[in-house]
């Protein structure tokens, strides 16, 4: 009959005991419970293995907390959906407390330890055939050497900030780019250009545009009351006149044209009779 050593049993109890504790695994997101508590139902999909090579799934564990970046004032969130794999990590004591509220120190609910029921998943583990780095799954062109935080992965709204490592900054969007605020201020030190069909401005107050020189290459239509006050000078394109007014005009000053003042210039041949003056002197 083989003796059992006191070392054998040792081991054989740290052995049993190990299987039954939980550390970290991947899991499949069955269910979103409510992602405004951050909290969900996975299910680990590495399979157990009896010692008799019996294989069973694990059952699914209920209200996991999701942990995503962030602190009480700031967080980066997202949506998290089902059939996502996730990491999850288990708590040494029971977090029963703590999901409740409790953020102070405590005494655990019970004495369980490594418990399958006190699960934190960690979204973003994926196998490496589905890793949503790779540029192939991107409906947008990707460099894994830039930082970004791109939404809807692969389909046509696929959206983006990206962090380049030259410092450029690219924000695509196949939609609208919209900000809202009290006060917006670009400062480009060399230019700043702006690429589009159709642009428009609406200020229901006033715009004004402080610069030395300003160029329109185009026409230009105003439709309002146009005013300046430092003079207008202008010149006509070939063939045509410089300047065509429909409608009257009022000048409170004087008007000259050819070097002839419409306010003060005289005319020759004056006389009686049924004739015409000269030209203006």
């Amino acid at each position: 009959m083989r003796q059992i050593g006191l070392d054998s049993i040792i081991n054989q109890y740290i052995n049993n005991n190990l299987k039954r504790a939980f550390t970290a695994i991947p899991c499949r997101v069955t269910s979103v419970n409510n992602m405004g508590q951050q909290r969900i139902n996975v299910q680990p999909i590495i399979n157990i293995v009896k010692t008799s090579d019996e294989e069973l799934e694990h059952t699914i564990i209920q209200n996991v907390p999701v942990v995503f970046p962030g602190s009480s004032t700031s967080q980066f969130s997202f949506p998290v959906n089902v059939g996502d794999t996730v990491l999850c990590v288990f708590s040494q004591r029971s977090l029963d407390r703590f999901k409740l509220g409790a953020k102070n120190p405590h005494r655990p609910i019970d004495l369980r330890k490594m418990s399958r029921n006190d699960a934190v998943a960690i979204p973003g583990l994926f196998p490496f055939e589905d890793a949503v780095n790779n540029p192939g799954k991107r409906s947008l062109g990707h460099s894994t050497e830039d930082a970004v935080v791109t939404h809807n992965i692969g389909t046509g709204n696929e959206c983006e900030v990206r962090l380049k490592p030259s410092g450029d900054v690219v924000i695509n969007s196949p939609t609208t780019v919209q900000v809202n605020c009290q006060e917006a201020e670009v400062n480009a030190e060399n230019s700043t250009t702006v690429n589009t069909s159709t642009a428009n401005i609406n200020a229901s107050s006033s715009v004004t545009i402080d610069s030395p020189t300003t160029t329109v290459t185009g026409e230009m239509l105003v439709q309002g009351t146009f005013t300046f006050t430092s003079g207008m000078v202008g010149s006509g394109s070939a063939g045509g006149a410089t300047a065509s007014i429909t409608g009257s005009m009022d000048v409170t000053d004087d008007v000259v044209g050819g070097g002839v003042s419409l306010k003060s210039h005289t005319h020759g041949g004056v006389q009686t009779g049924p004739g015409n003056t000269g030209v203006p002197n």
